[in-house]
């Protein structure tokens, strides 16, 4: 299988500005400084490196079967 080096960075803008949000650098990921004191955002962070940490998992040969017809949203539906 061939590859490709990739910066797997993500960023994203909604509602006009209201939550704005990029993974490149903590300079990034907190945009908007009222973020780093945000309950909520700070939920949201610990989730994204949860998915991080646990998502791989669904690669594994021994789970292929068990997730193959799994949704994304559906697997962050059952892995809350």
């Amino acid at each position: 299988m061939d590859s490709e080096p990739s910066d797997m960075s993500f960023a994203l803008s909604m509602d006009g500005g209201v939550l704005e949000w990029a993974s490149h650098s903590l300079n990034t990921v907190f945009a908007q400084r009222r973020n780093a004191l945000s309950p909520t955002f700070l939920g949201m962070l610990a989730d994204v490196l949860r998915f991080g940490r646990e998502a791989p998992r669904v690669l594994l040969p021994e789970h292929e079967a068990a997730f193959h017809e799994v949704t994304l949203g559906a697997y962050l539906e059952q892995q809350k």
